[in-house]
């Protein structure tokens, strides 16, 4: 993943017929409880997925956005998803609290690790070997906008990454 200087964040990526695995770590002094509906106000991961691997500006049905956020409770760190369903997917009616994904977080000094699983079933479709999808990653601390880091790959959402899947990166499932 690419950040500002300074900022480090690691991420990786798996797959199975059943689904994709990704992980991700990134430091952050302080944690805040997210909102699901103000997600991008807090620390969390947004994953960007197109298993059609379409070349236009355009979302098609076949582009998938989850988003991971840490929720704090009784000082028990968990970790939630939600689908942002797009404008084919149809609007109006993103998840929240995604329980087809399972996820798992750590936050430990300082350092959050955030783990999701995301089954074939909120994909639209199962990864095979050799397919190639179009994907992407941003991740930000979600720390007051001075503080605030952020690192995405293949670019960042202000670059590109929110609203014109041909700027994603590639992906392919390889054994």
């Amino acid at each position: 993943t690419s950040s500002k200087a300074g900022f480090y964040a690691a991420s990786g990526l798996g797959w199975t017929p059943e689904g994709i695995y990704v992980c991700m770590t990134f430091p952050s002094e302080k944690m805040f409880s997210a909102d699901p509906t103000w997600f991008w106000n807090y620390a969390n991961a947004e994953l960007f997925f197109d298993s059609a691997g379409s070349e236009g500006n355009a979302w098609t049905p076949s582009c998938r956005q989850f988003w991971l956020y840490p929720v704090e409770k009784n000082g028990q760190w968990r970790l939630k998803s939600g689908e942002w369903k797009t404008r084919e997917n149809p609007p109006g009616t993103n998840l929240y609290d995604d329980k087809r994904t399972r996820c798992a977080m750590s936050y430990e000094q300082g350092i959050c690790t955030m783990e999701a699983f995301i089954p074939a079933e909120a994909l639209g479709k199962a990864p095979s070997l050799n397919q190639i999808w179009s994907a992407a990653l941003c991740m930000q601390t979600g720390l007051p906008s001075k503080q605030d880091r952020k690192a995405a790959w293949p670019r960042s959402k202000s670059e590109g990454n929110l609203d014109r899947p041909a700027m994603w990166g590639k992906i392919q499932f390889v054994q």
